[in-house]
Order: structure tokens, then C-alpha cells, then sequence
């Protein structure tokens, strides 16, 4: 895993249904584990609500985009097609935009294993 417990829980706190309290620093990590903007706005707490709106639409944005990654590596693999799963993976590579959409995919490679059976 690349991201530390903590970071993954400053980014589910953000997608809660509970009251955020304004951080100016954990909405920066936030922000730069999705890659939101560069540069990094002035967040203001009278703007909390957008900066909400944005990590969740990010978040969604991001693991749907992981999801269509993921089926068709695990689809070819599951099939016995693991070079041509591999390779699949490699084609998307470059669609990894953030530290979070990287730790998924650590996370699921680091659960197979190159030349055994799915």
C-alpha cells in the first residue's frame, strides 16, 4: 500500500454522511492524494461544501474509471489470459492520475501472482 491509514479515513471522511469540521491542512492532503488542482486553492471554510462536492465527485470519477481497469485485467486473467491481462493493464497505465487511483492498483496487483492459476 502506498497510502497510510489515516490518508485513506481523510478521504472516506470527506464521502461521510457526518458533519466535517473545517482543516485547511487535511483538505490540502486530500486534495493532492487526488490530484484535484494544481496549484492548490486557498481553501476558506465558507467553501467547504464545493471542496466536498469535489473530493466526491473525484473519488467516484476515479474508482469508476479503476473498476472498468480492473474487469478487463481480472476478466482476461480469470480466463487464463494473463500476458494478454498484463498487457490489457499497461494500455491504461497512463489514465493512473492520482496517488489514490495508484494504490488501488498496487493493491490489486500485490493480490496476484505473475505465472499462477487466478
Amino acid at each position: 500500500m502506498i497510502l497510510a491509514r489515516d490518508q485513506y479515513e481523510a478521504v472516506a471522511k470527506y464521502r461521510s454522511d457526518n458533519p466535517v469540521v473545517f482543516d485547511r491542512i487535511e483538505l490540502a492532503m486530500v486534495y493532492c492524494i487526488l490530484n484535484i488542482c494544481d496549484p492548490l486553492p486557498e481553501f476558506e471554510e465558507s467553501s467547504l461544501s464545493q471542496y466536498i462536492e469535489d473530493i466526491e465527485r473525484n473519488v467516484e470519477i476515479q474508482n469508476e474509471r479503476m473498476t472498468v481497469i480492473f474487469s478487463k485485467f481480472i476478466q482476461l486473467k480469470d480466463r487464463g489470459m494473463e500476458m494478454e491481462a498484463y498487457s490489457e493493464l499497461i494500455k491504461y497505465i497512463g489514465e493512473i492520475r492520482s496517488i489514490f487511483m495508484l494504490d488501488m492498483l498496487v493493491g490489486v496487483l500485490g493480490g496476484c501472482q505473475f505465472g499462477s492459476a487466478a
